[in-house]
């Protein structure tokens, strides 16, 4: 899907295209890094093979390192979120090393009948829902990147409608609504029709954009 249509194709669409893309490197790392942690750990609670587990286990540390390393090593990444954010990431990174590496050795105490079965049910059902907030937080911060470059980006295509004489861009904040109002498929980011009016679906945009 794009924003295509009509008479309006070639660079005048390349240009909006372009500037709904505009993501930084540094961005559309920590979004895709994000997006890769949750689908790991959905994947590994829909598994009960001990091999596969240890699999997507060893996946996700992998993942939250890489991700630490990151915003800890590159210079740039300060142009792309802000201070705030990168603090927030790489407190709940440690978070989830910290949560890995409790989560592991409870498991070997268990292993090593050290404590109770029940006792390490109570404790696995702990962890997971402390998981399931740290997810839940990376993922309020991967929303707040994410909106923040597709309003960059409407911004950008605006001003390329104004410079066209096409006028105010029609956004829509839900797939739902953009296709009760436009007529086209959900999952459309968005498109220019035959009059040159833009149409952006923001939900899909933020997904397609990272």
């Amino acid at each position: 899907s794009g924003l295509i249509g009509g008479k309006v194709l070639g660079v005048t669409g390349r240009q909006v295209n372009k500037a709904l893309r505009n993501n930084p490197d540094g961005t559309r790392f920590i979004n895709r890094s994000i997006q890769k942690l949750h689908e790991i750990q959905k994947a590994k609670g829909n598994t009960r093979n001990p091999d596969l587990q240890a699999t997507y286990q060893s996946a996700m540390e992998e993942t939250v390192q890489e991700l630490k390393d990151y915003l800890n090593n590159n210079r740039t990444i300060a142009k792309d979120i802000t201070a705030e954010e990168k603090k927030q990431l790489i407190s709940l990174m440690d978070a989830k090393d910290e949560l890995y590496r409790k989560t592991a050795r409870l498991q070997e105490q268990a292993d090593n009948g050290e404590i109770t079965p029940q006792e390490w049910g109570k404790a696995k059902r702990i962890n997971t829902n402390t998981s399931k907030k740290i997810n839940r937080d990376l993922s309020n911060i991967r929303e707040g990147i994410v909106t923040r470059q597709l309003e960059t980006g409407i911004k950008e295509v605006q001003k390329t409608s104004d410079q066209l004489g096409w006028g105010k861009i029609n956004t829509y904040e839900t797939a739902d609504d953009f296709t009760a109002q436009t007529g086209r498929p959900k999952n459309v980011d968005g498109f220019i029709d035959e009059a040159g009016q833009i149409y952006i679906n923001k939900e899909v945009a933020k997904e397609t954009g990272t």
